[in-house]
């Protein structure tokens, strides 16, 4: 159609040239001619990228389309985003118009770019910081303020088509306020609407501080009360994960559950790593908890994150929890400047078989079904096999619910819960190896979330509430 446009186009023109050599006035025709086709030819070339939708939360799938190019032709799509280090991160991706001159990042595979295959928000996390830093860092943010990301579209070295696109941690009317009372430290986020909700205890890991008040915002997002819980290195909590008591997370679920918006017998956690182990380890001693998700889990205890090695992690009643020592594996010694692979070391520790006996978490005890995500190949703890181990130990015992266990392959440690630039697989300043590729978490994450959400509207009865967002 648009060729047609042309020649007709050419026709008039032509035809008007030779009218005006003749000496004749131009046909009033020839000239509405040239009008309309001068218009219809403008129409072809007026491009516009569309984003649906253009406000949402930041675990909302995006549709990115650009349309009114010619059929065939070949565009860039760059996306640009700034963290809350201020460093510049972006992506690009080639394609080629399809018959109709649209562009479908949800539908077309990039000829070239920064991530391959059909994956609609690829443009998003295949993001990274230019040389000298390419590669080598994680995308760092603020859960409460907005991520505005940039997007343009290029072609011959000009621009088509720019926009932006704004998501957030947490949706309109969510509220979140910080808890310091009853020694406990965490942010309490509350859905809108009148409730009461179903309600969550939501647990980071070894990085200490109140790390899971992204989280907590997503899932409030979502229609579930969460207290975002912090459990050591924050304020006059413990500087160290160092027999943590295990008091301290059931006085958290009895602040949490005592709130007059928070439905007492519809309780679950959300744990990762360190945060995960702690998540099964309570579960499986408190009958208020009827849901479990799990990220990067164990199946044993381990000892501390401290100096004195030979401590527990948990403590209960003053006493310690028994624990798996960590050893080192005498065989894992990489070249100075190497990213140590400290996972090797929890599998050596895993032949400790007295005291994996002692250490094991009886999950069979927790009263509600149990999901399980990890990567394959994960390299800061052995995930995976703890997994398999948990799953076994459920099955064997005949555990009455649903418990399911999402592995994936090519992912690591560092499963996400929103679509955001996953940068590198190195943490700890490139020191340490969290494992997987930086496409194979971003895969991890965006079949994994979504599972994460229908599993806790089953087990906690409650309908996955809205995005809209502030």
């Amino acid at each position: 159609m648009y060729y047609l446009r042309v020649l007709l186009l050419v026709e008039s023109f032509l035809s008007s040239l030779l009218a005006l050599k003749a000496g004749r006035r131009r046909s009033p025709w020839l000239l509405f001619l040239v009008v309309v086709n001068i218009g219809f030819s403008g129409q072809a070339n007026a491009q516009t990228i569309e984003v649906t939708p253009n406000q949402a939360l930041v675990d909302a799938k995006l549709n990115i389309r650009i349309r009114g190019l010619e059929p065939g032709k070949t565009v860039v799509v760059r996306a640009f985003l700034e963290d809350k280090d201020s460093r510049k991160w972006e992506s690009y991706a080639g394609f080629a118009a399809d018959s109709g001159g649209v562009v479908d990042l949800s539908r077309q595979a990039p000829l070239n770019g920064t991530y391959e295959g059909i994956f609609a928000m690829g443009l998003v996390e295949s993001m990274q910081v230019p040389i000298p830093d390419y590669g080598r860092v994680r995308f760092s943010y603020d859960w409460a303020k907005p991520l505005v990301t940039r997007l343009v579209v290029e072609s011959d070295g000009k621009t088509l088509a720019d926009t932006q696109v704004t998501r957030s941690f947490k949706a309109a009317g969510v509220t979140s306020r910080e808890v310091r009372s009853e020694g406990l430290f965490g942010t309490l986020f509350v859905p809108s609407g009148k409730g009461p909700f179903p309600t969550l205890l939501v647990l980071g890991g070894s990085e200490g501080g109140n790390s899971a008040e992204d989280v907590g915002a997503l899932l409030a997002s979502h229609g579930y009360v969460c207290l975002a819980l912090a459990y050591f290195d924050l304020d006059s909590l413990p500087k160290t994960l160092e027999e943590i008591p295990l008091e301290y997370f059931q006085k958290a679920l009895e602040w949490l559950t005592s709130q007059v918006f928070a439905q007492a017998d519809r309780v679950g956690i959300l744990g990762t790593s360190k945060g995960a182990e702690a998540a099964l380890l309570i579960a499986s001693r408190d009958r208020r908890i009827h849901a479990v998700v799990a990220y990067a889990p164990s199946s044993v205890v381990w000892s501390c994150l401290c100096p004195a090695a030979g401590k527990s992690s948990w403590s209960s009643n003053g006493t310690p929890v028994p624990f798996v020592p960590f050893e080192e594996d005498p065989t894992n010694s990489p070249p100075a400047g190497f990213p140590l692979r400290i996972g090797l070391n929890y599998q050596h520790s895993l032949k400790n078989e007295p005291a994996i006996q002692k250490a094991t978490i009886r999950v069979e005890l927790i009263n509600g079904p149990v999901l399980l995500v990890s990567g394959m190949d994960d390299q800061l703890w052995p995930s995976f096999e703890l997994g398999k181990l948990i799953m076994q130990r459920l099955t064997a015992s005949r555990h009455r619910f649903q418990d399911r266990h999402l592995a994936y392959r090519n992912s690591g440690h560092l499963i996400g819960k929103a679509y955001l630039p996953v940068g590198s697989t190195l943490i700890a300043g490139g020191r340490i190896e969290s494992g997987g590729t930086p496409l194979g978490d971003a895969k991890a994450q965006e079949d994994s979330w979504p599972r994460v959400l229908s599993f806790l509207n089953r087990a906690l009865a409650q309908p996955i509430r809205s995005s809209a967002v502030r």
